[in-house]
């Protein structure tokens, strides 16, 4: 049985993919979790062998300047904070970038072995944190900030690289870009981030949540709020289709206001409805409510074009055909198994194919679903987390 520290840069409560892989390791080894702002709830989201370190953290004016220029040490007391445990571990996990020099600071100190699990590309995510339509003296500021973090997030990347003993990512298309970016010649493993097989699903009947009518076509957007999703698109879009078409966003975010805002100023607020987030393990009852998932991306940086979001498996797993964004990564899935539409992300091409696949026939749709439910999910990835500690 090994002793496992895992390090990550926030709460863990709505964190799917982290949960799964703390409850996949546990169920053999112990694990001690290093995090942020725990509450009383998270240990009922794992069993006995794990330990939860929640560290009380608020950022500073110093920390806001940390993580808009050095980032990589934002959470170097992570730690610290393992190192004052006295447990000998045998891996430290490091979850994202953020995570990988305090992981590093670990192994380097206990002589145990370092698994970086990256989740995207990290540097290419930088301009999400900063205003998209910046101008004139602004612009250039944030420009510069943002070349000056890719940078030094590259090279920390780069020299702590050399020293990771198991290295995973999330997709295909990430991994040749670590393989080509740095030169990288060691095994990349391939952990998708995909649910679990959806088991004892109690639906949640949306529509009377939602006031809608019984024979309302429900679209569902599942997920954060933010820059990137295509979210406002979606909402211009449901202005120009079938009255009996609904979207509702299941999830929360820094982006909410504005589509509150937009939903009003175009008056269909009885087409898009809003609903706040929801634990990680009531959400495929909730997404089993609609009939349909949407999952649109803006290729505004590298990361995003690259990325598979996991709710388009959730979708899958609940069997609801999906219009996405038509990129080279989901390509591969839309190829393979026919779930769905893809389109490009214009107003006028959401609602035109919303209003067409509502008239669809859609057997076949949900018949490619439940196949494609049978090879992505979580329980295929299992086999190659545990083949880590193995040795």
């Amino acid at each position: 049985m090994k002793q496992i520290a895992i390090l990550l840069d926030g709460t863990i409560k709505n964190d799917s993919r982290v949960i799964k892989t703390i409850n996949t390791i546990s169920s053999v080894h112990n694990v001690d979790l290093y995090y942020l702002n725990g509450n009383r709830e998270d240990k009922a989201l794992f069993n006995e062998r794990v330990k939860l370190f929640p560290i009380n953290y608020q950022k500073t004016l110093r920390t806001k300047i940390i993580s808009h220029t050095k980032f990589y040490n934002e959470y170097m007391f992570l730690a610290d904070k393992v190192l004052e445990s006295k447990n000998d571990y045998d891996y430290v996990w490091a979850n994202d970038l953020t995570c990988l020099k305090p992981a590093w600071k670990v192994k380097k100190t206990l002589d145990c072995k370092l698994v970086y699990d990256s989740h995207e590309i990290y540097t290419e995510t930088i301009n999400q944190f900063f205003p998209q339509y910046s101008k004139g003296i602004k612009k250039i500021i944030y420009s510069s900030i943002i070349s000056y973090m890719r940078k030094k997030g590259i090279q920390t990347e780069s020299k702590i690289l050399k020293d990771v003993d198991y290295f995973i990512t999330v997709g295909e298309g990430l991994k040749k870009y670590f393989m080509e970016k740095y030169a990288y010649e060691d095994e990349i493993y391939l952990v998708h981030n995909l649910p679990r097989i959806a088991k004892n699903i109690t639906p949640v009947n949306l529509k009377k949540v939602l006031n809608l009518k019984d024979d309302t076509k429900l679209f569902i957007y599942q997920g954060t709020l933010n820059s990137g999703r295509g979210q406002l698109e979606m909402v211009k879009a449901f202005s120009l289709t079938d009255e009996n078409t609904c979207l509702v966003f299941l999830g929360k975010g820094p982006l909410r206001p504005n589509l509150e805002k937009l939903v009003d100023e175009l008056n269909i607020a009885k087409k898009v409805k809003f609903i706040d987030a929801v634990d990680s393990k009531d959400m495929l009852n909730y997404t089993s409510g609609a009939d349909f998932g949407i999952n649109l991306l803006e290729a505004f940086n590298l990361s995003k074009k690259m990325t598979v979001p996991n709710k388009l498996f959730e979708y899958i797993q609940t069997g609801l055909p999906t219009i996405s964004s038509n990129t080279s990564e989901l390509q591969k899935f839309y190829n393979k198994y026919k779930i769905g539409v893809l389109i490009e992300n214009t107003p006028d091409n959401i609602a035109k194919t919303v209003n067409s696949i509502i008239q669809e026939d859609i057997t076949e749709y949900k018949n490619c679903c439940k196949q494609a439910a049978l090879e992505y999910n979580w329980e295929n990835q299992e086999k190659t987390i545990m083949d880590i500690f193995k040795d």
